[in-house]
């Protein structure tokens, strides 16, 4: 709106559903990728209890964690948009 009409910043505000919707979105992106960090960690502490051996419990994460990635190339490479809706499949799929 400053470069366009050449209004100053103290003359107008966005706002609106998109605005929030973009907001929404970004904190999604946040918390999925603290939760699949917090997953991991979970799932290594479980195998260091298990195991009781630290390069045991690496060995035991390492599928956990293709298979993650896995899912999340898969809709990379099917260009399927991370929104509202896919993000809490992803989450669901990785638990």
């Amino acid at each position: 709106m400053q470069n366009e009409i050449g209004l100053s910043k103290e003359e107008f505000k966005l706002g609106g559903v998109l605005i929030l919707f973009n907001n929404l979105l970004q904190s999604l992106f946040k918390s999925q990728i603290l939760t699949l960090g917090v997953v991991m960690a979970g799932i290594t502490l479980m195998f260091l209890i298990l195991f009781r051996n630290f390069t045991l419990s690496l060995i035991g994460v390492v599928p956990n964690f293709m298979a993650a990635f896995l899912i999340l190339g898969i809709i990379g490479l099917l260009r399927i948009p991370l929104d509202m809706m896919t993000i809490p499949i992803f989450n669901n799929l990785i638990n």
